[in-house]
């Protein structure tokens, strides 16, 4: 009886087991910003290598604290894949995308959203692993959805650090906010502005050395 007791109690055990849910925790492929513009900005994330002979992320203190791919090295088949988050392309009227990127060893770059390639780079090499530059390219197509990809060709050896990606119209006004229209009225403007600022900022206003805002 005892013997059939532990046994119903070790089956209802391992029933219970089966029975356990465990989360998913989706990947951290970066964030994206958004200004005032229209253009998104691409930063990466703690899983952004998918594919690599060697690397890691870090936080890059010279490029504003935010995280990129380190010691990037293309693999055994000369290749690395970067993902980035997920953008829409449709009905945007970006046309252009600009890489920020630093490298001494020549690589090709094609950047794809899902599985249509949007823009490509040649070659994003300018000599210098520390010294970063913008490589700007225009874009192919707005008919795309998905994750960003960066797709890296290269002999296996160090391929470039990459910062961002970003979406953008080079002439694109910037979208003014109501404190900033000079068309309303100076009530209208102030009564924005303030609605904007937080109770920290009003109580310095009472000041006489208040910081701007």
């Amino acid at each position: 009886m005892k013997h059939g007791r532990i046994l119903a109690l070790a089956l209802v055990f391992l029933m219970a087991l089966t029975c356990v849910y465990v989360p998913a925790f989706a990947a951290d492929y970066g964030t994206v910003t958004e200004d005032n513009t229209g253009a998104v900005t691409l930063n990466f994330g703690n899983d952004s290598i998918t594919i690599s002979g060697y690397g890691s992320i870090i936080t890059d203190a010279a490029n504003g604290n935010v995280k990129r791919p380190d010691d990037l090295k293309t693999n055994e088949e000369g290749a690395a894949v970067l993902t980035l988050p997920e953008v829409d392309l449709s009905g945007k009227d970006w046309t252009k995308v600009d890489l920020y990127a630093a490298s001494k060893n020549d690589a090709a770059v094609v950047i794809k959203v899902g599985d249509t390639e949007v823009a490509s780079f040649d070659n994003v090499n300018n000599g210098s692993w520390d010294s970063y530059r913008v490589n700007t390219a225009e874009l192919k197509s707005t008919d795309a959805k998905g994750a960003v990809t960066l797709n890296i060709t290269r002999d296996s050896a160090y391929c470039g650090n990459y910062v961002y990606v970003k979406f953008y119209n080079p002439d694109a006004k910037p979208e003014l906010l109501p404190y900033q229209d000079e068309s309303l009225s100076f009530e209208e403007r102030a009564a924005d502005l303030v609605s904007r600022m937080t109770l920290e900022e009003k109580v310095y206003q009472m000041g006489m050395m208040a910081p701007a805002i």
